[in-house]
């Protein structure tokens, strides 16, 4: 059938059907050739852009770092960098990171890896290792700048990288380092900016193979993720291999990579396009082409039969694609001019030939012109007419030698004028491209402005200059100083000598005073008391007081000249003993309540509740200057109140220590503010101050500051005339003491009669009549022999005779004095052991070593109290004091044993008190803290109630009694007897 059809065409029919083959076979030829010459050059245009991206965020990325590191060797070539006063280098510090937001912080280091000083913005930190960080170590050990590996900073979560460079002084020697972390903000807005069609990417990583920069289409991967072992980044990271690659990308589709390498820092940039992108022009013109060849064959077919010698062939070129890759160049050209305005460089080029100029925006900048880049510079010294008229010739010599000298590139500083008239400073560079036979084509180079670098040199230079005319100054006045000490020094000695003899006179009248007066006032206050104690008729009672009262304040003024004297001459020796505060202002208080109550006045008490319960003072010196303090209060008060209060200071950090303070407040007749002064020293008074009616010698106050400064204090006077006066006594860093009891003593209300003492004799040894005499009649109610000697001679005979059991003897005596008698009494075999107690008027130096020089067994001074002369005899006669006198004071709670026959005790309380309430009762009487104390009496007295005990409940309530009154003595006398309470329990127990 086929045969019979092409047999039955024409000939003309078959010219016709054989013009379309080869047409059509022309159409597939000349297509397909236009797809492959399309695909080259598409290809062609996609990796020149992805090539230029690359090498272009690399160049940006360079250029960012070099002005980083630029800016941080500028500030490191600053003159004496690491001797500057550290606000100098702050101010230094905050000028660098003012102007550039990378910087995360900044320091100073000195060749031991200290800090001298930092800067941050964000309030960070270098770790504290950073001698071991390459950071520190390149700059130093290597003398080079260092970049080193990105990190991830924990608190603004970004990524940063440190760099550094060496600090060299005026000798180019390295001693320091200067150290920045910068964040990666500027290489993700550089990336993030980059057009790369409309699917591609780029990234940027770091030498380690970590993503540290990406644009918003690389999705499928994170900032910070490890690249380094994908095989395609390891081809890439090749020097050996083609600029671009195809294989699969981070986002897992095949695509076409280029790379470019910043070299300072080692990082690549790889710029990514999809096949399907960088292709999709060519497949689709493959579709176009299919669909053409379909038409053109068929219209061929149609118009073979009517025309045989036109085809017409359409062709469509994608123009939108090329002007994309065009403004893709564009902006790439942009990014570096943007690199180039960051580092604050400009470059320009002259046409040798044709001496035409090409400036960038920066050189119109720096030259103070308005910003015409397109603008092509038509005069030959166009540039040169700036250049101020002092540095022309040596501008245009560097110029000149540059054109003529194939190896020598200029670098030169010089000045220039602005048009406004400004002067500024100029940093350029410049080299010129030569043809084959070294014929200068043109001219290139960078301009910087480096003012501000100057002005800051000039700034420092000022500032040294400064210091060196201070240092100049303070030397003349330290000579001129030294010359007028040396003339002071001599009559210093002079003086110092003069006063030392004046001082040891005066010290040994008033030696020679405390002796004839104390003596005598032994013996009067001794009778005194004495007949005191004999006398019944209230009337003589009343005179004898008064002459006690008269003899204490007698003795009180001596003891006060005594004491003002001993801590003029450096004498006074401070006795630091555990001291209840409370106990001694209750002490002063009851001391001042009779007169208080005389004069109609109130005495307010005020205690804080912070204060520790026992210190370590000098209670002797301490109740002196306050007794003092009341004292005068009370004289010049006539109506109103007296306050004594005592408060702990703010807390220190030392929970071992506090500051005292205590206040004496009255609303009496006040001080001028001028007089505030005058009242504390020696022997003045207020002016106008009544003499007759206030009496007083004008030692108290200054014998009270003197003792409060030697107890690490100060006192101080706030005062208003006719409202009253506040004295406030400071005393600073007063330790904390653990109980110490024997230092807590109540004060004695003595009887003789209480005290019984089996057969004794007692030699007693004395020059003074009456002070022997005063002794024997002490004792004339015991059963102590008493034997009198006049002087140490006839001590030494009656001591051979009698062999008394105990000597008191005195010092100070015509014939042969104490220590001589003692000493003879120590060197005869048949006396040495009798035991010898000094007792003296005379003021010792130190108690302590007196005993242990002169060998006595105890010491006493005059005037000597009753109950302290019988409590030393106590110690060497066999006696006892009778029940109801344990040195208490009036009205103080004594467990008294109970008249009532005692209740039976349950088994069960009794266990409970001889194990449960027995480890109790010793805890507490370990620890001494009164809180612990009262509650265990509250609980004994609760268990008494509610077994009807009466002698558990009383040891109960006379515990807390004594307790309650800080008598501490009284309390731990109560505590110790419990074992014995045990023990009257139980033989009470049926």
């Amino acid at each position: 059938m086929k045969i019979s059809f092409f047999k039955n065409i024409s000939l003309a029919s078959q010219l016709r059907y054989g013009l379309v083959f080869p047409v059509v076979f022309s159409l597939i030829a000349a297509g397909g050739s236009l797809i492959v010459l399309n695909f080259f050059e598409l290809f062609h245009q996609h990796l020149e852009i992805q090539k230029h991206q690359s090498k272009s965020i690399a160049l940006e990325v360079e250029a960012y770092y070099s002005d980083l590191h630029r800016k941080l060797g500028f500030l490191s070539r600053v003159p004496g960098l690491t001797q500057m006063p550290s606000n100098t280098q702050k101010r230094l510090l905050e000028g660098l990171i003012r102007h550039n937001s990378a910087f995360e912080i900044v320091a100073l280091f000195n060749a031991q890896g200290q800090v001298m000083s930092s800067l941050s913005p964000y309030n960070l930190s270098f770790p504290k290792k950073i001698t071991q960080d390459p950071l520190f170590l390149k700059p130093l050990k290597h003398q080079e700048e260092y970049v080193g590996l990105v990190e991830e900073d924990p608190v603004s979560n970004l990524l940063i990288v440190g760099i550094s460079v060496p600090i060299r002084n005026e000798q180019e020697r390295v001693d320091g380092a200067l150290v920045a972390y910068i964040n990666l903000e500027f290489l993700s807005y550089v990336i993030s900016e980059t057009s790369i069609g409309k699917r591609g990417y780029s990234y940027l990583i770091d030498n380690r193979g970590f993503l540290i920069a990406k644009h918003p289409n690389l999705e499928k991967v994170n900032l910070f993720e490890d690249l380094s072992k994908t095989l395609e980044f390891y081809e890439l990271n090749q020097s050996s291999v083609p600029e671009w690659k195809g294989y699969t990308g981070a986002n897992n589709v095949q695509v076409i990579g280029t790379s470019s390498t910043i070299r300072s820092i080692n990082w690549k940039v790889i710029v990514e396009l999809p096949f399907s992108e960088a292709f999709k022009t060519t497949q689709n013109m493959i579709f176009i082409m299919i669909g053409i060849l379909f038409v053109v064959i068929l219209i061929t077919i149609l118009l073979s039969f009517f025309f045989t010698t036109k085809i017409v062939i359409p062709l469509q070129i994608n123009i939108e694609e090329k002007e994309e890759a065009q403004k893709a160049l564009k902006q790439s050209e942009q990014r570096l001019s943007l690199a180039l305005k960051i580092s604050k460089i400009g470059t320009w080029e002259k046409d040798l030939q044709t001496n035409r100029e090409h400036w960038s925006a920066e050189i119109y900048d720096i030259l103070g012109l308005p910003d015409t880049p397109d603008k092509v510079i038509e005069e030959h010294e166009s540039f040169l007419k700036f250049v101020h008229p002092d540095d022309f010739d040596f501008v245009t010599n560097e110029v000149n030698q540059t054109l003529q000298n194939p190896d020598y590139n200029y670098d030169i500083q010089f000045r220039i004028i602005k048009p406004d008239q400004s002067i500024a400073y100029v940093h350029s560079q410049g080299r010129v491209k030569r043809d084959l036979h070294g014929n200068p084509l043109k001219m290139i180079g960078t301009g910087q402005d480096r003012t501000e670098k100057i002005k800051v040199q000039n700034e420092l230079e000022q500032y040294r200059n400064h210091l060196e005319e201070l240092v100049d100054e303070r030397t003349s006045e330290i000579v001129a100083l030294n010359q007028k000490l040396e003339i002071s020094i001599a009559e210093i000695q002079m003086a110092k000598e003069q006063a030392e003899l004046a001082n040891q006179a005066k010290s040994e009248f008033l030696a020679n005073m405390s002796h004839e007066i104390r003596t005598p006032m032994n013996s009067v206050l001794g009778f005194s008391d004495l007949l005191y104690s004999m006398l019944t008729n209230e009337k003589h009672k009343y005179y004898i007081d008064s002459i006690r009262t008269a003899g204490k304040s007698l003795l009180k003024l001596i003891n006060d000249i005594l004491d003002l004297s001993k801590v003029e001459a450096g004498m006074l020796e401070m006795e630091y003993n555990a001291t209840s505060p409370h106990f001694l202002i209750q002490e002063v208080e009851q001391i001042f309540k009779g007169k208080i109550e005389e004069k109609g006045l109130t005495l307010l008490v005020e205690i804080s509740p912070e204060l520790p319960k026992v210190l370590i003072l000098d209670e002797v010196r301490l109740r002196q200057a306050l007794i003092n303090l009341v004292g005068n209060a009370i004289k010049f008060t006539d109506t109103g109140y007296v306050k004594l209060s005592a408060i702990k200071s703010e807390p220190k950090k030392d929970k071992s220590r506090i500051d005292l303070i205590f206040e004496v407040e009255d609303t009496g007749i006040g001080i001028e503010k001028e007089q505030t002064e005058l009242i504390f020293e020696s022997f003045r008074q207020q002016d106008g101050q009544s003499t007759r009616k206030y009496g007083g010698t004008g030692l108290g106050l200054s014998l009270t500051r003197k003792l409060v400064e030697l107890m690490n204090g100060d006192i101080s006077l706030s005062s208003i005339p006719n409202q009253g006066s506040v004295f406030r006594i400071h005393i600073r860093d007063v330790q904390v003491a653990s109980l110490d009891v024997n230092s807590l003593k109540n004060a004695e209300v003595f009887n003789p009669q209480h005290y019984t003492f089996k057969q004794g004799r007692l030699l007693v040894v004395d020059d003074i009549e009456s002070n022997r005499s005063l002794i024997k009649e002490s004792l004339a109610s015991t059963e102590l022999e008493v034997i009198e000697a006049n002087n140490g001679k006839n001590a030494l005979l009656f001591a051979e005779e009698f062999h008394p059991d105990l000597i008191l003897m005195d010092i100070r005596m015509p014939i042969m004095d104490g220590y001589e008698a003692t000493r003879k009494l120590r060197s005869n075999p048949d006396t040495a052991n009798i035991p010898v107690v000094a007792l003296t008027a005379s003021v010792s130096k130190d108690k302590d070593s007196v005993i242990k020089e002169h060998r006595f067994d105890g010491f006493l001074t005059k005037p000597v109290s009753l109950g302290e002369l019988f409590e030393e005899l106590l110690k060497y006669f066999k006696g006892e004091v009778q029940p109801g006198n344990h040195g208490k004071q009036e009205g103080d709670a004594v467990l008294e044993p109970s008249n009532e026959s005692f209740t039976e005790v349950p088994s069960e309380l009794m266990s409970r008190l001889e194990n449960e309430i027995r480890q109790s009762w010793q805890t507490v009487k370990d620890s001494g803290q009164f809180d612990e104390i009262e509650k265990f009496s509250e609980q004994l007295m609760k268990l008494g109630r509610q077994y009807t005990i009466h002698p558990l409940a009383q040891y109960g309530e006379a515990l807390k009694s004594q307790t309650e009154n800080f008598d501490i003595e009284g309390m731990n006398e109560i505590l110790c007897s419990y074992p014995q309470l045990l023990e009257d329990l139980k033989s009470g127990t049926s």
